[in-house]
């Protein structure tokens, strides 16, 4: 029987279990569920965060004794960041207050989620993520500020520097996306170019305690490069940002306000050591690998041999498939890691 959960993640389950091999299919798409389950935001969260002893609050590795603490804010954004919250308010209880940029209107005892567009930065995002500065930096040395980070919170929390507009930043986005450049050339024009990103929401925060809850939609969970790294140092420059509009011949489009913006290289982004990261600690509560985790767990489950042969696929789409057909055909005669019934097992970020 068929053991995928109701309702499962799959809107056309039926269609996809009409063809041949059907109980083949069956096992590949509970195997795909169960990995997706396992990187479930709410779960993820509730994973790390945990109260002992009344008072004592677990993040991972480290405690905190909120007897200590004045104020508890949450804030932060992403297309995961209401499920986050959820499980944080869940945890603390009425404890806590803050603002979300998120994929939902919701409320959460004193947690507000509002909705921000994604891809595209919205005006709703932009007056959110005002919002979510003013807390932080409201914030004292005896105030703890969790931060919920997941993918989408880049565009999810979009908040210009002081003489930009949100168009400005639109415009640069789009300009870069057209001409091929990569995420870490994006990233590091867009942290210059906002008030939240690139390490500055922690800036925001000092001299408050800040734990980043992060849920990574990135290969290899680079802390700068989730939701451009509010929380994280960044080591990219105005000059680095500079150099990547004149690679790709677009210095000259950007916005005027962009161009004189980067020239007079205002307010630039806290590095490694700088003395607000101090009270930081960052944790990702879930990524590709714990995705992967569950899924050769519903793999072995069912019977099959498993190897997982990498978290790191990228490139092509459409090129993706020629770089695990050799591995299949070893197995098939026979010849490969593992014996049949073999499940060979992928995880990363390939391009549409």
């Amino acid at each position: 029987m068929c053991n995928l959960g109701k309702p499962s993640i799959f809107k056309n389950l039926e269609q996809l279990l009409s063809t041949a091999n059907k109980d083949v299919r069956r096992d590949v798409l509970q195997v795909l569920e169960a990995a997706v389950f396992s990187v479930d935001p709410y779960r993820c969260v509730m994973d790390y965060l945990r109260l002992e002893d009344g008072d004592w609050l677990v993040v991972g590795d480290k405690r905190f004794f909120l007897g200590g603490y004045e104020n508890i804010f949450v804030v932060g954004g992403g297309k995961a960041a209401h499920s986050m919250a959820k499980a944080v308010v869940d945890v603390l209880g009425d404890r806590v207050c803050g603002w979300l940029n998120g994929s939902v209107d919701t409320k959460m005892g004193g947690v507000t989620c509002v909705q921000a567009g994604h891809p595209i930065p919205d005006p709703r995002g932009e007056e959110g993520a005002k919002k979510i500065l003013e807390i932080v930096e409201g914030a004292g040395e005896k105030d703890l500020v969790l931060c919920l980070l997941s993918g989408g919170g880049s565009a999810m929390m979009p908040l210009p520097e002081k003489g930009l507009s949100l168009g400005d930043k639109v415009e640069t986005t789009k300009l870069l996306l057209a001409c091929g450049a990569n995420i870490n050339e994006i990233n590091a024009v867009r942290k210059h170019l906002s008030r939240v990103k690139g390490g500055k929401l922690a800036r925001a925060a000092y001299p408050a305690t800040v734990v980043g809850l992060i849920l990574s939609d990135v290969i290899g969970d680079p802390l700068d490069g989730i939701a451009s790294g509010p929380t994280a140092p960044d080591t990219t420059t105005f000059e680095d940002a500079t150099k990547v509009l004149e690679k790709y011949n677009i210095l000259s489009k950007v916005p005027k306000t962009v161009r004189r913006f980067l020239e007079e290289k205002r307010g630039e982004t806290p590095k490694p050591g700088d003395k607000v990261f101090e009270r930081v600690y960052n944790v990702v509560v879930g990524n590709n690998e714990k995705a992967l985790d569950g899924a050769e767990r519903k793999a072995r489950e069912l019977g099959y041999n498993t190897v997982v042969l990498t978290a790191y696929l990228d490139g092509e789409a459409r090129e993706a498939p020629e770089k695990l057909f050799g591995l299949v055909r070893g197995v098939k005669l026979g010849r490969g890691p593992v014996r049949k019934p073999a499940m060979i097992i992928a995880g990363g970020e390939t391009t549409v």
